[in-house]
């Protein structure tokens, strides 16, 4: 488009056409990241702390003022005292760095069986082949692949074959944390110079949120207890070792048509409890990483399921790649530990609190041959308002029912009711709100 005087251009698009540039991308939280990291490599590499950079810089002014003046003969002593302790003192570390510092290595393992986020968790780190001169001293700090956790900033000194560091670590939220290296800095006593690099130092942890309870109302109906289908949700090892008179509970399946026709009576035969299955309800959960009191309530409620022996079809945004590595159904998951490392895992996902897996995990659990007629959905008061009428159209699309369990409040004060219902403005489906206690 030719430019003319009626045409109108934002103040970015005429700065971008002044400079003959393409306009760029907003600067994001990431690539500013990336900057900083590049900017601390950078100076990193270069041995001279900014105390050192400037005495550098005035030693070199004070040289030049006097050699041109050849009058004052103590500013150059001065200047070319400090620049000879200056040049010392880089030429040293980088001769520990590049020499005996080479070999310098280091080992860290987390040694709390269940660690909770929010609670120090007790880490030993090793490093083996330190040796440093009189006037140095190293700083060692841990970095994690993802995420900021508070830990403590050790400071070295002296020769040491092995060494062994006892601290704590608090980790703001649970997660699977990936320890990737360990930065190593050193410097002087005086100040002048410091040197930057990294060492790798793999290890992983996996937080669990603290410890939490939901008090929610009767849920039960929630529950799928239909015979035919229970019957077949897992393999029966157990002998049968019980006949009951028939309820509708039961299943077809089960009835004794033998006995049927000598007495006129429907029995059925009773499995061992232990191996039977009492019902299935699948559970979304939308939380965010520092959502952990919803993924706390959640675990909570999931455990006291398995221990009524309820099949648990779970899922979560991201947990197709948590568990990438299965052939099938890798969107949800029926087993109590996949469940709890699951909402540990998936927090570093970009859909993390959001109910962007919400359709896949519809679509795993029909491709499983299981359709509940109800789906839960965990989650907060703000992504209740935010996904709701999503989460309805999701499931009224596969003839299904949602209800959404509302694990905190805008004000702990609130007065709204158990449960609530509430209407679509798509369709004639009702969506059922429950809030906990």
């Amino acid at each position: 488009m030719p430019d003319n005087e009626n045409t109108k251009f934002s103040p970015s698009t005429l700065a971008a056409k002044r400079l003959d540039v393409p306009n760029r991308a907003p600067i994001t939280f990431a690539s500013s990241r990336r900057t900083r990291e590049a900017l601390l490599h950078f100076w990193g590499a270069v041995p001279l702390s900014l105390r050192g950079a400037t005495i550098s810089v005035l030693s070199l002014t004070a040289l030049t003022t006097s050699f041109a003046d050849s009058r004052d003969l103590y500013a150059a002593i001065c200047g070319g005292g400090f620049l000879a302790l200056q040049l010392t003192m880089s030429l040293s570390a980088a001769y520990l760095r590049f020499g005996s510092l080479k070999r310098i290595r280091g080992h860290c393992a987390f040694r709390e069986e269940t660690p909770i986020s929010g609670a120090p968790v007790s880490c030993t780190t090793s490093i083996s082949g330190l040796s440093l001169p009189t006037f140095f001293s190293l700083s060692l700090e841990r970095v994690f692949a993802r995420g900021e956790a508070a830990s403590a900033i050790h400071y070295l000194s002296g020769k040491q074959l092995e060494l062994t560091l006892q601290d704590y670590i608090t980790f703001p939220h649970r997660g699977v944390w990936n320890l990737q290296l360990l930065r190593f800095q050193l410097r002087d006593y005086f100040g002048l110079v410091k040197l930057a690099w990294t060492v790798p130092c793999p290890a992983m942890i996996e937080v669990f949120p603290p410890l939490a309870e939901a008090q929610l109302p009767d849920l039960s109906s929630s529950v799928s207890r239909n015979g035919d289908t229970i019957s077949e949700l897992s393999t029966r090892n157990g002998d049968y070792f019980d006949i009951k008179n028939y309820d509708p509970s039961d299943g077809i399946k089960r009835i004794l048509w033998k006995s049927y026709a000598r007495s006129g009576e429907l029995v059925v035969r009773r499995p061992e409890p232990a191996l039977s299955p009492e019902g299935e309800v699948s559970i979304f959960l939308i939380a965010g990483k520092m959502d952990d009191s919803i993924a706390a309530k959640t675990i909570s409620f999931i455990r006291d399921l398995f221990l009524e022996n309820t099949v648990v079809y779970f899922g979560t945004s991201g947990l197709g790649e948590v568990f990438h590595d299965r052939r099938q159904h890798n969107d949800l998951c029926t087993n109590l530990d996949d469940i709890t490392h699951a909402i540990n895992a998936t927090v570093w996902d970009n859909g993390a609190g959001t109910l962007a897996g919400f359709d896949k995990y519809l679509d795993a659990l029909t491709a499983s041959g299981r359709q509940p007629r109800e789906t839960l959905i965990f989650c907060g008061n703000q992504a209740a308002d935010k996904y709701k009428a999503q989460a309805l159209a999701a499931t009224a699309r596969r003839g299904m029912s949602t209800v959404m369990v509302i694990l905190n409040r805008y004000n702990p004060t609130d007065s709204s009711p158990a449960s609530a219902t509430v209407a679509s403005p798509h369709n004639n489906d009702e969506l059922k709100v429950v809030y906990s206690q």
